[in-house]
């Protein structure tokens, strides 16, 4: 015997999802103003989220939450220069970016652009100055 009502359930509010507002993602269905991140609220396509512990996320918000932890983490992750320090409890070494003297006149140049970098928007790049918005990796 047909079962009347049949329609999927959306994983976030579980009302029916007809197929005229489904978006199928993460192996199940949602409405498509149900699909949204779990973090900014941001909605997303499907194609556009990352998943963790059966929810979803924007790339930016995933990355934040659970990718690579620590100052300019991300793009520029790879290419920060760093220094050595030991913890003075522990015998245990850890990595901490490079710390430059704040000033407020810049004499350094940014090196794709050759305007002058002021400590706000300083990033130091295999020992090179570059504004964070010109580095591209």
């Amino acid at each position: 015997m047909p079962r009347f009502g049949g329609a999927p359930k959306c994983h976030a509010c579980e009302k029916s999802v007809y197929m005229a507002e489904e978006v199928k993602a993460l192996g199940k269905v949602w409405h498509k103003t149900c699909f949204k991140c779990n973090g900014c609220g941001k909605r997303l396509e499907s194609g556009s989220e990352s998943e963790h512990d059966d929810k979803p996320y924007c790339k930016n918000c995933y990355g934040k939450r659970f990718g690579p932890k620590g100052i300019g983490g991300g793009a520029t992750a790879g290419c920060l220069q760093t220094e050595e320090g030991a913890l003075p409890s522990a015998n245990l070494k850890i990595r901490t970016p490079l710390l430059t003297s704040l000033r407020l006149g810049a004499k350094e140049k940014c090196y794709t652009c050759e305007k002058a970098v002021y400590a706000a928007e300083k990033l130091i790049v295999l020992t090179r100055y570059f504004h964070k918005m010109c580095v591209k990796c």
